[in-house]
């Protein structure tokens, strides 16, 4: 999934119920390098997590 079809996924469970939710992910799974799994934690949190502003906020 592309970063933008990461954030259309979250919103859209947002929209269908706003009780906290998650959206996980394991990037280095199956063996995956490592730098690649930095890559993609840092991928989450420059271009999906500005799209939660409300995250860590919820009680």
């Amino acid at each position: 999934m592309t970063s933008e079809e990461v954030v259309d996924l979250g919103k859209r469970m947002e929209a269908a119920d706003p009780s906290p939710a998650a959206l996980g992910f394991s990037p280095v799974t199956g063996g995956l390098p490592a730098v690649i799994g930095q890559e993609c934690l840092d991928l989450v949190v420059n271009e999906v997590m500005p799209a939660f502003p409300q995250i860590g906020t919820r009680s």
